[in-house]
């Protein structure tokens, strides 16, 4: 049997369409944390934070009530992370004309430093929330879980978080998408040491493209 010598025709693939699709994440808060504190960035300009020794009280109050219903919880990171977050959020929900979330993907790959979270929010009155909500933490009856669930809080969780590094990669494919989208939308991870040795994080990394240096 001879080969097919046939010249192939050129298949033009349609431009992939994005989908439009109703984000369930809470509005941008409206008004300034209960608990703040005043810092400068880098323009030198004066900008309000959540005070992240409130977000530590608070985590600590979560906490002991957890631990009174029977439930694990952590302390270290979202102690660790708390000026990490406050600075964060301060950018997020600084955004002008549209909602944080659609300029902005926060994921947060930590995911036992999620109470932290939770804090943090709380001081905000993000999605209506409140310090006395924060009593709930880890109940049965409450959607603020140990580890963020999308599913159980769609209104505060974009991706589940679940083992560490999980979301290092999908956060990667959340920044790619927007791009191919043309959306005008960054995309931030917060992650810990020990994920950072977990192989899907190291997969994840290689895979970041290095932008060339600049002559001259």
């Amino acid at each position: 049997m001879g080969a097919d010598t046939t010249a192939a025709k050129v298949v033009e693939a349609p431009p992939p369409t994005p989908l439009n699709l109703k984000s369930r994440l809470a509005a941008t808060p409206r008004r300034a944390p209960t608990y703040s504190v005043r810092v400068r960035n880098t323009a030198g300009q004066e900008v309000t934070l959540a005070d992240p020794r409130a977000t530590r009280a608070l985590v600590a109050l979560m906490n002991i009530h957890a631990v009174q219903g029977g439930a694990a919880c952590h302390w270290g990171g979202p102690a660790a992370f708390a000026e990490i977050n406050a600075a964060i959020h301060g950018i997020l929900f600084a955004t002008q004309s549209r909602e944080w979330h659609e300029a902005f993907n926060y994921v947060n790959d930590a995911g036992h430093t999620e109470n932290g979270l939770y804090a943090l929010r709380a001081n905000y009155g993000f999605d209506g929330m409140t310090f006395e909500d924060l009593k709930g933490f880890r109940s049965l009856t409450s959607k603020l879980t140990g580890h963020g669930e999308s599913h159980l809080n769609p209104e505060g969780v974009l991706l589940s978080n679940g083992p560490l590094s999980s979301a290092v990669g999908q956060a990667q494919g959340l920044a790619m998408a927007d791009r191919v989208a043309g959306r005008d939308r960054a995309t931030i991870l917060v992650m810990s040491d020990g994920a950072s040795m977990e192989g899907e994080a190291k997969e994840a990394f290689a895979a970041i493209p290095v932008s060339p240096p600049r002559a001259g």
